[in-house]
Formats: structure tokens, sequence, C-alpha cells
């Protein structure tokens, strides 16, 4: 039987990571392939091949993509004989982008850095107004933001995960951010993706809630309060202002 080890990272929506590295080590002992999905930090912020992974896959839809109107997926490997075989199970499965979509993701590629970054600027700010506002305020409960700084609040494994998240960028993403201020102790945090997951802050205590998983009033009540809703066919797209609802 084949082997292999398949991991996300980070994880949606919790935005877990795991250690691409000591996978890779763990994966090249037993002499089988990682594959690593790094749809929700994307290429630029991550290359799992530069730290041992022997494939990576990702979605093309989202942030390579970047503007909700291509489908697609990519499949990465420095493997010659791996490539080999992928490229003929393409070729035999027929799943082949039309020249069209193709056309659309070369076009994406040419404004992956820029919107990139602003997605981690953007990301680590919302990231830090629910740090700083939203749980002292008791609205939130708690943040998912890799690259989070929780100052004097922060765990052990908080920090671990943080000091993770920053050997995971790659060395263009890191030289930028550093160049805008950002360090692995920066106070607040620094930005490494444009996801943020939270919970909202309940009345309803932990036990109640195994008990009955379908109370959402509170997630309800923080829906129906949102006055601006914009369309997101998919993460990390771009929609103009015309595009909202």
């Amino acid at each position: 039987m084949s082997q292999l080890i398949w991991a996300e990272t980070p994880t949606n929506p919790m935005l877990s990571l795991v250690p691409i590295r000591l996978l890779a080590s763990i994966a090249q002992r037993r002499n089988i392939p990682l594959v690593i999905d790094n749809t929700f930090s994307s290429t630029y912020l991550t290359q799992p091949l530069l730290q041992g992974a022997t494939v990576v896959v990702g979605s093309s839809t989202k942030y390579v993509g970047g503007h909700s109107d291509v489908l697609g997926g990519y499949l990465v490997t420095a493997t010659p004989s791996l490539l080999t075989k992928f490229r003929f199970l393409q070729n035999a499965h027929g799943a082949v982008p039309s020249p069209f979509d193709s056309w659309l993701l070369i076009r994406s590629l040419k404004t992956l850095a820029l919107r990139i970054r602003q997605h981690s600027l953007n990301g680590l700010a919302i990231a830090r107004w629910l740090q700083e506002t939203g749980i002292p305020s008791g609205l939130v409960r708690k943040v998912n933001y890799p690259g989070l700084n929780r100052g004097s609040s922060e765990t052990r494994s908080q920090r671990r995960e943080r000091e993770l998240a920053w050997s995971h960028l790659t060395p263009h993403a890191k030289k930028y951010f550093s160049q805008q201020g950002f360090s692995i102790d920066s106070e607040g945090g620094f930005p490494c993706g444009g996801m943020v997951s939270f919970h909202i802050n309940s009345s309803i205590d932990d036990q109640d809630r195994l008990q009955d998983p379908s109370s959402t009033q509170t997630s309800e009540k923080f829906l129906e309060g949102l006055e601006l809703f914009a369309l997101a066919e998919s993460l990390g797209s771009f929609l103009p202002s015309s595009s909202r609802l």
C-alpha cells in the first residue's frame, strides 16, 4: 500500500499550523512523500518545497486567481519522477485548464504579491482589533491568527505557533514585512495572511453548548447586526464596491 503524509497549513477554519520541516524529516526517514495543501497561505507567503515538502497542492480559484472569475487547482513538485506521473495522469484524465482559464491565472499571478501583502496587512489589523477591543468588551472570546502577538496574555503554545508562522514565511515575504517595520516579536504581531477566524462570545457555557449544539442565538444576532456585507465567492478575491450587497 502506498503511503504519504498529507497536511494543510494553515488549517481551515482554525488557522492552526503544522511544522513543515519536522514533517519533512519524518517523511524522509520513512521514504514517503510529504504533501502540503498551501491554499490558505498562498505561494507568496509560504513555499513548502523550500522546507522539504515533496508535493504542494492548492486551489488556484482562491488567492492565486484572486478575482472570482476562474476555477482551478495546482500541483507542484521538484521530483522529476513524480512530475512525469502527474503529467501523464493529468492528460489521461483530461484535467487540463482551457487557454482562457490559463490566461486568467497568468494575469492574476502578476498581482499576486501586491494583493497578498495588502491582504496580510488587513488581516493583521482585523485580528488586532478583535484581540484588543473585541475580547475586552466581551464580544469575542478567542481570535485565530498565527502572527498575532497577544502580549502578556499569550500562552506558550500561542508563542510557538507565532514563531512557526514567521519561520514559514518566504524570504521575499520576510524581507517586505521587515521593511514595513514588522518582526517576529513586533507589538501586536506581524502579517501572515488575510484569513482571520474568531469565536463570538456567548452567555451559553461550554457544557450547555455541548448539550445543545444548535444554540446559535449570539451568532445570529451578530450576523443580523451587520450593515454592510460584501459578496465573497472565494477567499482572497477582489471585488469592487459595486459588487457589494
